[in-house]
């Protein structure tokens, strides 16, 4: 794996480090040269200066170089255990963490925001229809989609399979079920970006907004109520838990 270094930060970490090793031998070659007069003190720190840059600058930018490596590695492993590979979003058990850290945060007495369901349209239709390529085409295109669709401030992750799972901090039910339309309508959209003549693309949505006192295993099942409501109700269209109103 190949990793870019960042040499401006090497060398910014390179000379804060050859700083404090320089400053430190020079402390101990002016204690021990302390009696045998200023001159002798002058010329072993400047000895010792000489040496410490020549000796050790290979060494610690060498040194530094391999600490950002390894510092980059780690955040990329870290990445790597965390999302799904397929649409660069949290993987479920990153997500599920996610929320709970956010229910787990809340303000007392206060809602942490609203749980998304959302689900692929007829995917097992697409993926006999069109081919297993086109079916991953179109997971992907779905976690852009999402992507492009929340804050930063959200949540977003695949669940499994055509499901994903959205968190939106800190919103009532007429935002989330403004947020959840707009990705609908992008999706509805995909048939002409896909390239794919003939491909109609769409997806349901569940909505829970989130209550004091409830779980996100309550709430997850509040959405996925609103989900299976949605697609009963002839899907592509979002359904929310306080009205259960559809908007097609």
């Amino acid at each position: 794996m190949q990793l870019a270094v960042d040499w401006k930060i090497v060398a910014r970490r390179s000379v804060s480090y050859l700083a404090m090793v320089l400053a430190l031998a020079e402390l101990l070659v002016g204690l021990y040269y302390a009696s045998q007069g200023a001159g002798r003190v002058y010329s072993g720190m400047i000895q010792t200066a000489v040496v410490t840059l020549i000796v050790g600058t290979p060494f610690v930018v060498h040194m530094m170089a391999q600490n950002e490596r390894l510092t980059m590695l780690m955040q990329r492993l870290k990445k790597i255990s965390s999302t799904d590979d397929m649409t660069g979003l949290l993987n479920r058990k990153q997500f599920l963490k996610e929320v709970t850290g956010r229910l787990a945060t809340k303000q007392l007495g206060k809602s942490a925001g609203a749980f998304l369901f959302l689900d692929a349209d007829h995917f097992k239709t697409l993926n006999d229809t069109y081919g297993h390529a086109l079916g991953d085409r179109i997971i992907a295109f779905l976690g852009d989609r999402i992507r492009s669709s929340v804050r930063s401030e959200d949540l977003a992750g695949r669940l499994g399979g055509e499901e994903f799972g959205v968190f939106l901090s800190a919103v009532d039910s007429e935002r989330a079920r403004v947020i959840a339309d707009r990705l609908r309508l992008k999706v509805q959209a995909a048939g002409l970006e896909l390239g794919i003549e003939g491909l109609r693309l769409s997806v349901s949505v569940g909505i829970a907004v989130h209550r004091p006192g409830i779980t996100l295993q309550q709430l997850m099942s509040e959405a996925d109520q609103c989900l299976y409501a949605a697609k009963d109700a002839g899907r592509n269209r979002v359904i929310v838990s306080d009205a259960l109103q559809a908007v097609a």
